[in-house]
């Protein structure tokens, strides 16, 4: 693939919903991270951006849900 738009094109037509949102929350998780060290000289670990993407797409998941459905469970591989 020879651009960012090409690849993300890719990955919304071959992702499922959910791995589609964790792709998504991932890259906005990145781009906080980076622009905190950016701006603010502010470093966190890595390790915790894919945790933090996973909890916040729980949480949007959790906020939209409609009315009487269950709450979404851990994402499981």
């Amino acid at each position: 693939m020879s651009s960012v738009w090409e690849w993300v094109s890719h990955c919304t037509r071959s992702l499922t919903a959910g791995d589609l949102g964790f792709f998504f929350m991932m890259g906005w998780s990145l781009w906080e991270q980076q622009n905190g060290l950016l701006w603010n000289n502010k470093s966190s670990y890595l390790s915790l951006v894919g945790l933090i993407a996973h909890n916040r797409l729980l949480e949007c998941l959790q906020v939209n849900r409609p009315v009487g459905t269950p709450r979404p469970g851990p994402m499981v591989d």
